[in-house]
């Protein structure tokens, strides 16, 4: 889906990330599909959870239409890099100019 930007940062070691995915445009795809996370350790185990400056609440609220496709959002979800990264997690959807941070620190 090309009406996302996705960019991230990963410690030399691999032990932590930041991801920005960044909703660019609007598209007729939903739910998004599966984003990949590369560069990620394959063999360690993730713990992914929005990165929230301290006391701003999250925009993403639960969503009606698609309730299962990021049921895991609210508290977070602990997976392999190498799922992460080949397989991909979906993701809330965002309206056009929006941004979500997602932090990655190894578990």
């Amino acid at each position: 889906d090309e009406g996302w930007s996705i960019h991230g940062v990963i410690s030399d070691d691999r032990s932590e990330a930041v991801f920005s995915l960044m909703r660019m445009a609007t598209s007729p795809v939903r739910p998004i599909h599966a984003v990949q996370l590369p560069g990620l350790d394959p063999d360690a185990t993730y713990h992914v959870s929005e990165l929230l400056p301290a006391g701003i609440e999250s925009p993403v609220t639960r969503s009606t239409q698609f309730p299962h496709s990021w049921a895991w959002w609210f508290d977070g979800v602990t997976l392999p890099g190498s799922v992460l990264s080949v397989a991909g997690l979906r993701y809330p959807d965002l309206n056009p100019e929006r941004a979500i941070l997602i932090e990655l620190p190894r578990v």
